[in-house]
């Protein structure tokens, strides 16, 4: 069955129709327990961890780890928009805004080569 998809969502409130719903079971809220409302609003495509009950015109794939799959998804749905990017991630405990600001400092050659760089980082 051929099922058009116009977005991707994880927040049963915020879901529009032609949206394809992920569903993640949480400590407070499992999103399962949405599909039904969810269906009633004219959902009909669903992945879930497990089986949901929903009538035949609904399109429900079950997949084994839920909670990777948004980003997989995702990847697919917007056609893998770093598929053109070189991404460096800096891990450790110690000195990685130190030194995601000294790689970016080096950008210049690579911005005159016509290579945009940016630079996405979090303070705690």
């Amino acid at each position: 069955m051929n099922q058009n998809i116009s977005a991707l969502s994880i927040d049963s409130r915020k879901t529009k129709l032609g949206d394809a719903f992920i569903c993640i079971k949480g400590k407070p809220f499992d999103a399962h327990t949405a599909v039904d409302d969810l269906y009633k609003e004219a959902e009909r495509v669903f992945f879930c961890e497990r089986g949901v009950n929903l009538p035949p015109d609904a399109s429900v794939i079950v997949l084994s780890d839920i909670r990777r799959s948004p980003g997989i998804l995702s990847k697919s749905f917007f056609e893998d928009p770093t598929r053109d990017m070189t991404l460096i991630g800096i891990t450790g405990s110690k000195g990685k805004t130190t030194i995601a600001h000294m790689i970016y400092a080096c950008r210049k050659p690579a911005e005159k080569a016509g290579h945009k760089a940016r630079f996405i980082t979090t303070f705690f």
